[in-house]
């Protein structure tokens, strides 16, 4: 018996490892480019890695139950200060047209989405959706133009549930985590479409500046690096270098609403589209998952979703206001600042019109940069 043990252990193993070559060879292989996640989630379960939330340290205390864990989450989100409102005025840009939705601009999205992406609190997979595209597609183009005409996203849409992805620091730390939205499927269609005619129209009045890289089409980051080594060596040929790089903290999670609904109506966004960007904005609510629990449902009052598909707004997170303010020094000498007035500039051109938007980010940077110029001087 020992025997025949021996050798069914053996053929066991020999089995078990000519799976896992041939799951790796015939299904990661095709994963990396038709689904990288499930690519992802092998290595780390080689790497022994858990991407799970960790036991948070509140006051003093471990806290390690997963439905304690998940109101914590919930509630270290920022609430925006609504003192200083900027006073509502018109940008020169003309306003845009009605919003007209497609069927077949719709089916086409509808058709394309990728069926392996996670659903929302509806539970409805993206796979449903896609196989029955042309059953769906004239009821969706019904609701998602009578949601822009009527100004105002459906109730179930505007309710999101939020996962915690730990970004960087001690993971005891509630505030070192990222919140990921989990939205409806129809809602991330409708989403694109109002994204797309939004970048339409700051395209077509060059609203964005040509610096801004993110969450535009035909733009990324490793452009913006290579543009910024390419000044870097050319300036460094004929003299020093000062740079100051800021990373704002949680920059989704700490976008003021107002006045970002304020920019919009600034550069044309007026009538129904605007009244749908703030239901969009100004009236979701989420829960936190977090190890299978659920916290209690609450409003977002601060900040943008982050999702897996487009958010219409994410293109105005940035200010224009910083448009052609980076100013070039060719040598940072005394004599040099005086002359090109760098402080005059950057109190005219960019920390006044800044403040009205941010105006806790806009004084940190203006210390920032304040400090920088004393030290060139």
């Amino acid at each position: 018996h020992w025997n025949k043990f021996l050798a069914a252990r053996k053929r066991v193993h020999r089995n078990l490892k000519s799976g896992r070559e041939e799951y790796i060879s015939n299904h990661l292989g095709e994963a990396i480019k038709e689904n990288p996640k499930r690519f992802w989630s092998y290595v780390k379960r080689l790497n022994h890695d858990n991407p799970g939330v960790a036991d948070f340290e509140v006051d003093g205390k471990v806290v390690s139950d997963s439905g304690l864990k998940s109101e914590i989450l919930n509630s270290v989100f920022t609430k925006e200060n609504l003192e200083s409102i900027p006073e509502m005025r018109s940008d020169p840009t003309p306003g845009l047209g009605p919003l007209i939705i497609s069927e077949q601009g719709v089916l086409k999205l509808v058709s394309s989405l990728n069926r392996n992406k996670a659903w929302g609190p509806d539970q409805v997979p993206p796979w449903f959706l896609k196989t029955f595209a042309a059953d769906i597609t004239p009821i969706l183009t019904d609701i998602f133009q009578d949601s822009i005409d009527r100004g105002t996203v459906p109730r179930r849409w505007r309710e999101a549930n939020v996962c915690a992805v730990f970004k960087k620091g001690k993971k005891s730390d509630p505030a070192n985590y990222r919140r990921i939205s989990l939205t409806f499927v129809a809602s991330k269609i409708l989403e694109h479409i109002v994204h797309s005619y939004i970048m339409k129209h700051l395209n077509d009045h060059n609203i964005l500046t040509d610096c801004q890289h993110g969450f535009r089409a035909k733009t990324f980051t490793e452009m913006q690096l290579i543009l910024t080594l390419h000044d870097m060596a050319k300036a460094i040929q004929s003299s020093s270098i000062h740079a100051v790089v800021l990373e704002l903290a949680k920059a989704f999670d700490k976008v003021p609403h107002r006045r970002l609904l304020w920019k919009l109506y600034y550069y044309g966004f007026q009538g129904p589209l605007l009244t749908w960007l703030d239901s969009f904005l100004t009236q979701l609510f989420q829960s936190v998952v977090c190890e299978g629990q659920t916290s209690s449902q609450s409003p977002v009052t601060s900040g943008v979703p982050q999702v897996a598909g487009f958010n219409p707004t994410q293109p105005l997170k940035l200010p224009k206001e910083c448009k052609g303010n980076c100013i070039y020094i060719p040598r940072a000498v005394e004599a040099e600042i005086r002359e090109c007035g760098l402080g005059s500039v950057f109190k005219e051109r960019v920390s006044v019109p800044w403040k009205e938007f941010n105006v806790k980010q806009h004084g940190f940077v203006r210390r920032i940069l304040l400090d920088m110029l004393v030290l060139l001087t």
